[in-house]
């Protein structure tokens, strides 16, 4: 586009905004209003010969195919089209160009520090800002936290549909998720979970909150230990379990507890009673050589079990009894009679046992 054609529309552009109250002020013999308005416009003009003559920008990042932020040395951007470069915003101190959602709204904060959001698609600001730390849109709401540090949820109308609760309004993040949204104490860090209209469905005493499952089954834990509520907060799994999670495809419920991992019904009830997931042999040392390889024996009937990609313990294939839990870092013989069970990456504590999974002192 030549230059003529962007000084010409540009300035249209101004006037056409300003011509009209200003011209009633002026008829109507306010003048404080005319000369506040005159001096509107000069404002603007000079923010238009800036535009033209002192561009100083150093980086530019898309927000989406329509829009994109000019940043400033000044620690400053702007917000133009895409395509033929027209500006879109007053100056900024920052826009969000990856909102953790593909929603049309996104934020951004103003030179006073505060924050609202704007449109993606056209560049106008949707929301003022006024706010003194916002989260991304999901679901049709936002987490917004006010001058009292406060955190309540508003609609892409700026309408305050989640009433301003005393929560983490640092360390969290809070978006509504299947249904939900979880929420963290301030000072406890206790986590619990609300929906979408304000109701809370966990109370905020959880250690962990996982956001639901398609199912609407919820995984939280107390402690070490693991268990299940549904979108009612009705407690469907006790929280007494090493690991849960549910698998969609198995449309199933997978537990472990002191080594022993099953595949349960969402109703409770037992599909599979117990799950390996991988075996490997278990060899120990016949004859030890100190300068060549020594000569090893893999044990006829134990073998070292796995469950959770993670979890070690000692099988008995004979009768498939459970020697030594899955619940150790790795194990290994050390001799025909004697195993070792190690905890911690560098094994920093080991327990050995006998072949009949009895512990030495």
């Amino acid at each position: 586009m030549k230059f003529k054609e962007i000084k010409e529309m540009t300035l249209v552009q101004i006037w056409d905004k300003m011509k009209k109250p200003f011209n009633f002020a002026w008829r109507s013999g306010v003048i404080v209003i005319a000369v506040g308005m005159a001096y509107g416009l000069i404002c603007e003009l000079g923010e238009w010969m800036w535009d033209l003559f002192d561009d100083d920008s150093y980086d530019i990042e898309y927000i989406s195919d329509n829009v994109k932020a000019r940043y400033y040395t000044d620690g400053t951007c702007r917000l133009y089209e895409c395509h033929g470069d027209k500006r879109l915003s007053k100056k900024l101190k920052f826009v969000d160009s990856c909102p953790m959602t593909d929603d049309t709204l996104t934020s951004y904060q103003s030179l006073d520090g505060k924050w609202g959001f704007l449109s993606t698609i056209s560049g106008k600001i949707v929301i003022p800002a006024a706010y003194e730390k916002v989260w991304d849109f999901n679901e049709g709401l936002a987490a917004v936290a006010d001058a009292e540090h406060k955190v309540g949820f508003i609609d892409k109308n700026g309408e305050l549909k989640i009433p301003m609760m005393d929560i983490d309004w640092k360390e969290g993040y809070y978006s509504f998720e299947n249904g939900l949204c979880v929420l963290t104490h301030t000072s406890s860090g206790k986590k619990g979970a609300i929906d979408k209209n304000g109701n809370w469905i966990l109370p905020l005493e959880y250690d962990s909150v996982n956001y639901p499952y398609d199912n609407g089954l919820i995984k939280v834990r107390n402690g070490k230990h693991w268990g299940m509520y549904d979108m009612n907060g009705k407690e469907v799994f006790e929280i007494k379990y090493d690991e849960i999670f549910y698998d969609a495809g198995l449309e199933g419920v997978f537990i472990r507890k002191d080594g022993i991992k099953q595949l349960m019904t969402v109703s409770g009830e037992t599909i599979e009673p117990f799950i390996v997931d991988i075996t490997y042999p278990l060899r120990y040392v016949t004859e030890y050589h100190p300068e060549s390889e020594s000569e090893y024996a893999t044990h006829p009937y134990l073998v070292d079990y796995e469950v959770d990609c993670y979890y070690h313990g000692v099988l008995d294939t004979r009768s498939g009894k459970i020697i030594i839990p899955a619940i150790y870092d790795s194990v290994e013989m050390i001799s025909k009679d004697m195993i070792k069970a190690s905890l911690g990456l560098e094994n920093i504590e080991s327990v050995v046992f006998d072949i009949n999974g009895s512990k030495y002192d």
